[in-house]
């Protein structure tokens, strides 16, 4: 007997629903009623990556899988928590502080020429790089690119004649982001010096930097920090002079440097990352003063320049590409795919073994029910209610008053479309 009929809504799963037999005291079979299709569909949508009892039953040897399964969940949970302990120690990592030296030069060319073709002309140079901090030990980050580590960079040169405006050169990182790293800034112009020039630096730092107000500049004797250092200096301060209330360690007692901060007697511990933030400003670019000389050797001597920035660690390469390997493992990937597959070909061989057997047991009572389930699936598709169809089967229905009506109705129709 085939498993699938042409017109229907007939499958292995339903003929393995209708197997399910219990026997009557009498000894006569009760097939279990089968499921509706629209269930049926639903559950075959879902592949399970276990076989379930029944196969068990059939196969003993599955029980190793089952235990094999057990295996994977306990070790996809402890990678799991690997994964989310090393994602969290790469994010949480403390910033580097790095010094970036910056030299300021220009050449020229044509200068005193008498030839007219040969027009005077000269170039600004900014170019900048990372440097050791302590002059020994080469800085992890030496290789990166001068324009990655500003976020913004302005030159303001005077005018070449009274009374007219100064010309400005703006870059921006957030403008130029789509665009290649660049390892020096050039300003070309034609004409003769001495020129002066103003150079506005603003430096990308990681966490980002702040102007700290006078009051807490004077507390903490520093002009520029980052946020979580501010908060963390305070907090030290605050230790090491014992102002926290011995009744109440939440209470933060304030001295008379804490008063010109905070304005209050006393602030709770909990509101101090609050009540900070309205001492921290952006951080102004620093501003250089540079004039361009043409008198001399091309190119000139270079001014030279250090600042001090904060920048991420790099990254440890080892516990990227774990995570690399725990997100991209192809080979796990198909395998579960094969697995996945092979357990549908186990569970659609075990419905048809269900099928035939109950067939095979009673096929009486089998077609039965399973006749039985097919027009409850089509009335159910159709839209009628079991309980409709069940009181239509009789007759004391038909001698309700509705029936003289409904036949006049009817007649009245057919009257009309004949």
């Amino acid at each position: 007997m085939s498993s699938q009929q042409s017109g229907g809504v007939f499958s292995t799963e339903a003929a393995a629903a209708a197997a399910k037999k219990q026997k009557k005291p009498g000894g006569a079979p009760c097939v279990a009623p089968v499921v509706p299709a629209a269930k049926r569909r639903q559950k075959k949508k879902q592949v399970k990556s276990h076989l379930g009892g029944k196969v068990d039953a059939l196969v003993p040897e599955s029980r190793y899988y089952s235990q094999l399964l057990g295996i994977e969940r306990r070790i996809d949970s402890l990678l799991s928590r690997k994964k989310v302990e090393i994602d969290a120690a790469l994010r949480n990592t403390e910033s580097i502080r790095q010094r970036l030296r910056v030299y300021v030069y220009n050449t020229h060319e044509n200068q005193g020429s008498s030839n007219p073709a040969d027009a005077p002309c000269w170039t600004l140079v900014i170019f900048g790089r990372l440097v050791p901090m302590d002059d020994s030990v080469e800085s992890a980050e030496a290789g990166k690119a001068f324009s990655s580590l500003l976020k913004s960079l302005e030159v303001v040169l005077e005018p070449e004649q009274p009374g007219q405006a100064p010309a400005r050169v703006s870059w921006s990182a957030a403008d130029g982001a789509a665009q290649a790293q660049a390892e020096a800034f050039e300003i070309k112009r034609r004409g003769s010096g001495p020129r002066k020039a103003t150079i506005r630096i603003g430096v990308s730092s990681v966490p980002e930097r702040y102007q700290l107000s006078q009051a807490l500049a004077g507390l903490l004797g520093v002009a520029h920090e980052t946020r979580s250092r501010a908060i963390r200096s305070l907090w030290a301060y605050i230790r090491s002079h014992g102002l926290q209330r011995p009744d109440n360690p939440t209470l933060i007692r304030c001295d008379q440097k804490l008063r010109s901060i905070f304005r209050e007697e006393q602030v709770p511990l909990s509101s101090i990352g609050q009540r900070i933030s309205s001492h921290l400003s952006a951080e102004p670019p620093l501003e250089l003063e540079y004039t361009v000389d043409t008198s001399g050797k091309s190119p000139t001597h270079p001014d030279c320049y250090e600042i001090d920035v904060d920048l991420p660690p790099d990254p440890q390469p080892e516990l990227q590409s774990f995570l690399q390997r725990l997100s991209k493992d192809q080979e796990v990937h198909e395998l579960d795919s094969r697995i996945m597959s092979d357990i549908e070909k186990i569970n659609e061989h075990r419905r048809r073994h269900t099928f035939f057997t109950g067939f095979s047991q009673s096929p009486v009572d089998f077609i039965n029910s399973l006749v039985a389930s097919q027009a409850r699936d089509l009335r159910a598709a159709s839209g009628e209610g079991s309980a409709k169809h069940e009181a239509l089967r009789r007759t004391e229905v038909f001698q309700g008053k509705w029936v003289e009506d409904a036949v006049f109705r009817y007649l009245q129709r057919r009257l009309i479309t004949s």
